[in-house]
């Protein structure tokens, strides 16, 4: 009785699985040391073909998490070699830039000095070398806010600041940020005919990919990047059926 429970409940798990296009796996606090851990365990039952992944700001910054340069592309790649070998493409993120004026002073203080942003450039760097190396999928967030002037402290409407949230953040997106990332990456994946019905995506990354403080935070619905994203994917194959 007890196995057979076991099965309906697979069934039932697949069944859920396969209605979804864009299902979010991003974790607050999630550093690649973490995905390495948890990723048998986070992307269990589900069979995605693809995985975007963003993963490197508390590689780089976060106080118990943080760790080399060296370390984190080692991190990266064993991530990105594992889940080949299950036959799933990867498209990887680099991560937006951070607003080093409106980061608190104890993160400044963990970075030796050594702004943050040329850590996540570092990081930028390496995902783009991974991607030529192991012919993955890249789209360079960290390029793109940069490229258009983002973030501008306590100005931009796209990372969350004092005058735009109301308090001092300077790492994460406003909606409006959570936008601008989905439309990015849509914009690639139209553009290198990666939208196909019955394809399944896996969001994994950290709090940026969660979308905490946001409408539908945790989820691919509302206000998060993989809930902008999911609709904007409905949106074209509805388009493209009639």
């Amino acid at each position: 009785m007890r196995n057979v429970l076991k099965l309906i409940a697979l069934g039932l798990t697949l069944q859920s699985c396969n209605n979804e296009i864009v299902i979010n796996k991003g974790v607050c606090g999630y550093s690649t040391a973490d995905i390495l851990e948890h990723m048998d365990r986070d992307l269990r039952w589900e069979y995605p073909d693809f995985v975007i992944l963003m993963i490197g700001n508390n590689d780089m910054i976060h106080a118990r998490k943080k760790m080399s340069i060296q370390d984190y592309s080692v991190n990266l790649k064993k991530i990105v070699i594992k889940l080949k070998s299950k036959g799933i493409k990867v498209i990887l993120l680099s991560s937006p830039p951070i607003d080093t004026l409106t980061i608190g002073v104890n993160i400044k203080q963990l970075t030796n000095y050594i702004s943050p942003n040329i850590k996540l450039d570092s990081v930028r760097k390496i995902n783009k070398q991974l991607a030529i190396d192991e012919d993955l999928f890249f789209v360079d967030l960290f390029q793109l806010f940069i490229d258009n002037g983002i973030p501008k402290h306590n100005e931009d409407e796209y990372i969350k600041n004092i005058k735009n949230c109301g308090y001092a953040d300077g790492v994460h997106p406003t909606e409006k940020g959570y936008k601008f990332i989905a439309e990015a990456i849509f914009k690639y994946l139209v553009k290198n005919d990666l939208i196909n019905e019955g394809n399944k995506i896996i969001t994994l990354g950290d709090s940026i990919t969660f979308g905490p403080d946001v409408k539908g935070a945790g989820t691919s619905e509302g206000n998060t990047y993989p809930g902008y994203l999911l609709q904007m994917i409905k949106n074209f194959l509805n388009k493209n059926d009639k």
